[in-house]
């Protein structure tokens, strides 16, 4: 009886010992991942090619590339860049005259213009023809438009993200005009062109940088839909207008710029943990700085990049609990309160750019459609053989977008940020996102 006794106690000693190593192992790997949460950041590929460009730019001595780096920006950017500077300059010089005697014209939606005002438009583009003409060899060059100071963090200077929209609207005025004019190929050229600085600010691992190539993107979309009509465009302008669109949504991108935002983040936390104060706002206080706070830091922006990747129906949830979460922070968490931005309306801002994509093709196509037959469709499903035989789905529900024909006219809408459906009732920031075929509030 002894003997089975001292069996059970070395067994239940030798299982002791085991589970005590497992927990022993668990909590050294733990550690070992807190350590890695808080140890220097690494630096992504696509912010590593612009602290070249800038070395480069600079005269300064320019080290190896890291792995991918290579390939994130051209090997003539310093030439591009050159050329954007030489640019916005133009832009500057031809504009501002303009502007101080006839008002901001070229900012409105050319919807809004007068008469009188389409008229000192089309007669500033007819003198600045040079100037359109750069605005498109620039575009074609793409990106990148500026040398982004990463070692500025989040007080870096973007100076170039205004003039990119400068020539994004000179761009829509240009295309109005050539479309008044009959001049349906130069119109194209035109939105083209303005979403290619888009694509050029895609390359940019920063958030306003993203959420400003969003803005251009809804300047072009809005010239479309202003000054364009389906029926009126070839097959070939067709072509070439949807071809540019379908590689326009620059989901990829747009969670990079998340990743930069950690990167700033944590380029903060590490210079603050040294010493380094220089990077907290002139006039905050956060105290003093804890460990914990730049673990949550990190695990709620891995949240959010991770969401970032997905088609917003599938992220909204998960967006919901970062955002609860992070509204939710003790205020000890003085750092990570401060540093989170407000990532669900970015996440929203890009299902929106996506939406509006699909609704300029569709609404061409229906326009097509309408112009062959007389008639619009009673489905979308007759118009998924020229989109390679499926109609995309809208990124907010993850079902089909909302279509109605209404004899000459027809509604076409995404359900928007609120997911659910206002019945087309136009709203761009919470509501329904409508194509032309209703009138909008």
């Amino acid at each position: 009886m002894r003997k089975s006794i001292t069996k059970v106690n070395v067994s239940l000693v030798g299982g002791v010992l085991v589970l005590g190593m497992i927990v022993m192992g668990s909590t050294l790997a733990a550690e070992q991942e807190k350590a890695s949460e808080v140890a220097e950041p690494e630096t992504p590929a696509s912010i590593q090619a612009y602290e070249r460009l800038l070395a480069e730019i600079e005269g300064r001595e320019v080290a190896e590339p890291g792995v991918g780096a290579s390939s994130v920006v051209p090997e003539d950017a310093k030439d591009i860049v050159a050329g954007y500077k030489h640019l916005f300059a133009h832009v500057q010089e031809a504009v501002a005259p303009f502007e101080a005697t006839a008002g901001d014209i070229i900012g409105k939606d050319p919807k809004e213009w007068t008469d009188s005002k389409k008229a000192k438009v089309a007669e500033f583009l007819a003198a600045n023809e040079d100037l359109i003409s750069e605005i498109r060899g620039m575009a074609a060059r793409g990106g990148p438009a500026h040398a982004l100071d990463f070692s500025k963090g989040f007080a870096m200077l973007l100076p170039h993200l205004a003039r990119m929209r400068s020539c994004a609207r000179l761009l829509r005025a240009d295309a109005a005009v050539n479309a008044t004019e009959g001049n349906h190929a130069a119109a194209v050229d035109d939105i083209i062109a303005g979403m290619k600085l888009g694509d050029a600010l895609a390359l940019e691992p920063v958030l306003i940088s993203q959420l400003v190539r969003i803005a251009i993107y809804g300047i072009m979309c809005n010239g479309v839909e202003g000054s364009l009509d389906g029926a009126d465009l070839s097959t070939e302008l067709t072509d070439r207008l949807m071809a540019q669109v379908a590689q326009g949504d620059h989901r990829e991108s747009f969670s990079e710029s998340f990743a930069g935002e950690l990167y700033f983040g944590r380029q903060l936390f590490s210079a603050v943990r040294s010493g380094d104060r220089s990077g907290v706002p002139e006039g905050v206080d956060l105290g003093p700085l804890r460990e914990e706070d730049e673990l949550v830091y990190v695990g709620i922006m891995k949240g959010f990049i991770a969401a970032s990747k997905l088609p917003y129906y599938e992220a909204a949830l998960k967006l919901h609990e970062l955002e609860q979460e992070t509204e939710g922070l003790p205020g000890t968490m003085t750092y990570s309160r401060q540093l989170l931005p407000a990532l669900t309306r970015a996440c929203q801002a890009q299902a929106r750019h996506e939406a509006m994509l699909d609704l300029m093709q569709l609404g061409i196509l229906l326009e097509q459609y309408k112009a062959r037959t007389s008639s619009f469709p009673d489905t979308l499903d007759a118009i998924a053989g020229d989109l390679g035989g499926s109609v995309p789905f809208d990124p907010f529900s993850g079902k089909s977008y909302r279509y109605r024909p209404l004899g000459t006219t027809f509604l076409l809408y995404s359900i928007g940020a609120n997911r659910l459906d206002d019945g087309g009732t136009h709203d761009f920031r919470e509501g329904d996102i409508a194509w032309r075929g209703q009138e909008k509030e």
